[in-house]
């Protein structure tokens, strides 16, 4: 994580003028990477099937504030697909129903 601490836009400048890559800037890559471990954790404990390239696209649109387009640009995924995962990231724990409200506030005493 170090690493990103301090990431500059001026690297980000040269490796996109220098190497075919779609690379964009963003101010708090840390905060990215912990997004998408905290996320992948919660689908590994819910089984719930995804699409790993639309998830990171979701993810760097909702953590790193990149649009949808840009994001799935970055993925080479299509935007419906990124727009579905982020419906799903941004469901988690919430529940939908009274039983499974009822459910989470069990587990939570």
């Amino acid at each position: 994580m170090k690493a990103f601490v301090d990431f500059d836009k001026q690297v980000v400048k040269i490796l996109r003028e220098y190497t075919p890559e779609k690379i964009e800037y963003m101010e708090d890559m840390k905060e990215v990477i912990a997004k998408k471990f905290e996320i992948e954790n919660k689908i590994k404990g819910l089984h719930v099937k995804s699409n790993p390239p639309a998830v990171g696209a979701a993810i760097l649109n909702i953590t790193g504030k990149l649009s949808i387009e840009v994001a799935s640009d970055i993925f080479s995924v299509d935007t419906p697909k990124v727009k579905a995962e982020k419906e799903k990231i941004e469901t988690f724990g919430k529940p939908t129903s009274k039983r499974a409200q009822k459910f989470l506030e069990m587990i939570k005493k």
